[in-house]
């Protein structure tokens, strides 16, 4: 459905509000800020997206390394997120959370409540970027979110 046609549509200041900004600036980067630890408490040392082996700079490491691999369909940079991340985009936050979050990030979390509510934030972020939605798709995202907010937080209780 075109955002033209929703009723909270109300002209190009809904524009601020694009999957793509709300997905890329906001779920993804917040996304990489709990897996550096920005937000742990003080002395948690296993806070609830603490890694198992894999450290941020090492996730950085490999996204670097497998640049000459990725298609040139690919929009974004496809730089070393441990160091540019403050220049990413919109677009590369949500390659980085398409892409890497499942493959590298997902089986390094320690808890494995955690790995599943990631997963049902991914996936619903998967959804999101869809082209076309349906009423079923918004279904399933409603769902993937209240899973993966259920599950931090009886992770956190």
């Amino acid at each position: 459905m075109p955002f033209a046609f929703l009723e909270s549509f109300h002209g190009v200041a809904f524009f601020g509000l694009d999957e793509m900004h709300f997905l890329g600036h906001g779920v993804a980067q917040q996304f990489w800020r709990l897996i550096c630890g920005e937000f742990q408490a003080d002395g948690d040392e296993q806070h609830v997206f603490a890694l198992r082996a894999l450290q941020p700079e090492t996730i950085g490491q490999l996204i670097e390394e497998s640049r000459g691999t990725i298609p040139v369909a690919f929009q974004g940079t496809w730089k070393n997120v441990a160091k540019y991340s403050r220049r990413y985009r919109a677009v590369d936050w949500i390659d980085f959370l398409m892409h890497v979050a499942p493959t590298v990030i997902l089986d390094n979390l320690r808890h494995e409540d955690t790995k599943r509510a990631a997963f049902s934030l991914l996936r619903a972020c998967s959804i999101a970027l869809q082209w076309h939605l349906t009423e079923d798709d918004i279904r399933q995202i409603e769902r993937y979110v209240l899973a993966s907010s259920f599950l931090l937080a009886l992770h956190c209780i």
